[in-house]
């Protein structure tokens, strides 16, 4: 029997770009124009872009389900139904484990309000990067650490506080993903701080997290704690 993964992996990255540009060209562009017409039109524009995000993301998740053949397990407590305000934590294995989260995330009912701090920059990556901007995903740079954190309160602030919208953000509190040389570093840094050493996960870095919780203040409603076994993508909820 012929392999056909090279044939599905195409296939699901075709998907990918196609709704991605459907949604950008035909939605996202010109809802752009709202951005210039008083608060009324930015509060439609805010409604455009969460259902965008919704529909891109649920078809993205649908997508790597049926042609990848990801199978989902989830174990332990999820949020709430009362959960608006929710921060997510989770392991990073990987630069692109975040994508697996999207089939969870579908799961919560959540995509629309989803949020992802990731690596400045993937905010230059041709209509993904515009994209997720107009979702307002937040985006970190290891140089300008300070201007980094200063802009995620901003944008949280602006979501949860000044317009009451419902978020769901997520951190991966280590920083970037794991790799033999990045848990070498970790274990290394671990041991000047008398700190214990570890084989499956890096050292938190925790100025983003505490950033999101400083921002939210009383708003915020629950932190769930993730944990995704690349094996066999299992996440388990706590």
């Amino acid at each position: 029997m012929s392999d056909r993964r090279p044939l599905r992996t195409g296939l699901l990255l075709l998907g990918w770009v196609l709704t991605a540009l459907v949604g950008t060209n035909f939605v996202l562009v010109p809802a752009l124009l709202l951005l210039f017409m008083g608060e009324t039109a930015y509060n439609l524009f805010r409604r455009l872009a969460r259902g965008g995000s919704n529909a891109w993301h649920s078809c993205a998740a649908a997508l790597l389900e049926l042609l990848a053949g990801v199978r989902i397990d989830l174990r332990g407590q999820g949020p709430l139904a009362s959960d608006r305000r929710l921060l997510v934590i989770c392991n990073h294995h990987c630069r692109l484990d975040w994508i697996f989260l999207w089939p969870v995330f579908a799961r919560m009912r959540r995509l629309g309000s989803l949020q992802v701090a990731l690596k400045a920059d993937l905010k230059s990556v041709p209509v993904f990067g515009w994209a997720v901007q107009a979702f307002l995903y937040l985006f970190i740079d290891r140089n300008d650490r300070a201007g980094s954190l200063a802009s995620m309160g901003r944008t949280i602030d602006h979501v949860v506080c000044q317009r009451g919208e419902e978020i769901t953000l997520l951190i991966f509190p280590e920083g970037t993903d794991l790799s033999p040389s990045q848990l070498r570093k970790s274990n290394e840094h671990a041991v000047s701080k008398g700190l214990p050493q570890t084989a499956h996960v890096l050292c938190p870095r925790p100025a983003g997290f505490a950033t999101a919780v400083r921002s939210m203040g009383g708003q915020l409603d629950a932190v769930l704690d993730l944990t995704i076994s690349c094996r066999e993508i299992a996440v388990d909820m706590s």
